[in-house]
């Protein structure tokens, strides 16, 4: 819908008003995974801005500052983007996921790939 009616618009601050309309109208939901608290304040952020409910992606095992240093290669994080199989534990779950019209999902980039969490 709103790739849609984009072409309609005349510029990017009608667009990103048109949006901001439509969020307000809907039921939002950001969940994110943050390893190091870059990726929790962007969500943090975005929630604020759309009056969205946050939602914090967390491992069953937390990651230790060592977990996610990834010039070492023995590293959990390194460990983890070398096993494209490696799903971590999630310590919980977004209660009622259907309610939501629109859900924003925040995460790390580390050397171009995604955690796996």
């Amino acid at each position: 819908m709103l790739e849609r009616n984009y072409k309609k618009t005349r510029n990017n601050k009608d667009y990103i008003e048109y949006v901001r309309r439509i969020l307000t109208m809907s039921k939002v939901l950001v969940a994110y995974f943050s390893a190091s608290g870059v990726t929790a304040g962007v969500a943090e952020r975005l929630a604020e801005e759309v009056g969205a409910k946050l939602f914090e992606i967390e491992a069953e095992v937390p990651y230790t500052d060592e977990d996610i240093d990834w010039r070492d290669k023995g590293s959990r994080s390194s460990l983890e983007m070398d096993d494209r199989e490696s799903r971590p534990a999630i310590h919980s779950e977004v209660a009622n996921m259907g309610q939501y019209d629109v859900v924003f999902v925040g995460f790390p980039k580390m050397e171009y790939q995604n955690y796996c969490v």
